[in-house]
């Protein structure tokens, strides 16, 4: 037998050893895999049925994505078995390479058999056969790139618990990141207030790319859907050669002796550490600049005391380090500054980077709080009325109704404005918003509370193109149904006075 054939059959030995050692396990959770799929996939349509079974054993492979490989390669972490399975005969490559097959084999054996089982049994002849394959392959391909990614977060500690929290760190950045980038936004950019909607912080979670495509990929249609995004797909790759690439250093060039020591590696706390605090100071930065308060103060304290405690949990010893609440201090003035920027060009033209004519239709919904006497003046007084109007617009003949887009605009210019030169809330909303057809999705929705109203002489204008509705909650006995037109409505005030 020469060497390639003795690495072989030890690589079978091996991973024999693995599928005994773990065989319990596996068929334990392959039950509840499989049960999962069955119970919770309850569409009575068969062609339904099929697609949801696969939907949820995708879900259940990604988070075995998560556990396997923390079973399977927790032994680096621990002195006692460090140095003994370092020492089988077997290369490092052999021994990565043998784990990853056998966790793929699992996860994704898992996802086939059910899939396997939704299609012979509710599919035949309802779903396509390319469809099906289709998700297999993928799924395969997700399967890979979170092994990769996850189990080389995990070997970034030197122990088990350093391990685990540097990959929930990692793998739940996308949350602070996401509620950050909501809050920045709406202090920053006028008018925004959808958070989230196509957020560039999806592409710092491979999971979340991943399930968004496979989701879309199994949205009961036949085929690659309009939301599967090649992006997302590109992105993956990346994950999977970066993962591929940090697991190969980790693991075939880790030294036995880092088991149970502190976790230093560049990559591991310092960087943990670092980026949440960055999302943190940006977050308080921008709360600073859009209306500074003495309670930012005790914001940017708690997070230095968070800073040094975490540092202290990554020492494992309480000490000062100067160097590091030099960085803190470096990190807060960058960030705060960033904010200034941000605000002082409007967030970087962002408050004027929107689209009128994308989707089907234009909508512009107005509502206000407005003194009785005059329907263009914020209201002073208890006595007040409540004016609001909605305009439709078909974004293929925006041209027809150019002027009165043009005076809309204006009123969002203002608002813009005023967004920017103090800070008040007015009790007066204009909401700008594109709708796609046959769909109740909206895109480009922004929400703005102006300074400048329109006058009664520019709603006496747009009450030619759509009704002008006044309210009032107080005159019951006036105004049956507690609404008017607008041209009703002056002419109600007008015979009172």
């Amino acid at each position: 037998m020469n060497w390639k054939e003795g690495v072989r059959a030890m690589n079978k030995q091996y991973f024999r050893y693995l599928a005994h050692s773990y065989r319990y396990l596996i068929a334990f959770f392959f039950a509840v895999y499989f049960s999962l799929s069955i119970l919770y996939a309850m569409p009575s349509d068969a062609y339904f049925r099929t697609y949801e079974m696969c939907r949820i054993a995708g879900v259940l492979s990604v988070c075995a994505c998560f556990v396997l490989p923390i079973l399977l390669f927790t032994f680096v972490h621990k002195r006692s078995s460090a140095d003994v399975y370092h020492a089988l005969p077997i290369s490092r490559k052999e021994h990565r390479i043998t784990i990853l097959l056998f966790c793929f084999a699992v996860i994704f054996g898992y996802f086939l058999l059910t899939c396997l089982f939704g299609y012979l049994f509710y599919g035949i002849g309802r779903v396509r056969i390319l469809s099906v394959l289709a998700m297999l392959g993928y799924m395969a391909f997700a399967i890979l790139t979170l092994l990769a990614v996850n189990s080389a977060l995990y070997l970034l500690g030197n122990n088990i618990l350093d391990g685990l929290v540097i990959l929930a760190a990692y793998s739940l950045f996308i949350l602070p990141c996401l509620i950050a980038e909501g809050v920045i936004t709406e202090r920053m950019i006028a008018g925004t207030n959808t958070f989230f909607s196509g957020s560039v912080a999806y592409l710092l979670s491979p999971f979340v790319i991943l399930l968004h495509n496979f989701f879309n990929l199994t949205s009961y249609q036949s085929g690659i859907q309009y939301g599967f995004r090649i992006l997302y797909l590109v992105v993956a790759a990346v994950y999977l050669v970066l993962g591929w690439f940090g697991l190969k250093q980790e693991f075939d060039k880790r030294r036995s002796e880092r088991a149970e020591a502190i976790s230093d590696h560049p990559l591991a706390y310092p960087t943990v550490i670092n980026m949440y605090a960055i999302i943190l100071l940006l977050v308080i930065g921008s709360s600073v600049v859009r209306q500074f308060s003495y309670d930012a103060i005790l914001a940017y304290l708690a997070v230095l005391v968070c800073y040094t405690a975490g540092t202290f949990l990554y020492r494992r010893k309480i000490e000062i380090d100067i160097r590091r609440t030099g960085i803190f201090f470096l990190e807060a003035i960058i960030t705060l500054a960033l904010m200034w920027a941000c605000w002082k060009t409007k967030g970087f033209g962002m408050a004027y980077r929107y689209s009128l004519n994308q989707g089907y239709v234009l909508t512009y919904e107005y509502s206000a709080a407005v003194e009785e006497d005059d329907l263009g003046k914020h209201f002073e007084k208890e006595q007040n009325v409540y004016v609001h109007f909605t305009l439709y617009f078909s974004t293929d003949e925006l041209d027809r109704n150019a002027e009165l887009i043009r005076l809309l605009e204006q009123k969002r210019h203002e608002a813009i404005e005023s967004f920017y030169r103090k800070y008040e809330d007015y009790s007066v909303t204009l909401r700008v918003y594109n709708r796609e057809k046959h769909s109740d999705s909206v895109i480009n929705d922004y929400q703005y509370h102006p300074e400048v109203l329109f006058t009664e002489e520019e709603l006496n204008y747009i009450s030619q193109y759509t009704d002008v509705i006044v309210q009032d909650y107080g005159n019951y006995e006036v105004w049956e149904g507690n609404e008017v037109s607008l041209e009703d409505y002056l002419d109600w005030r007008n015979n009172r006075n």
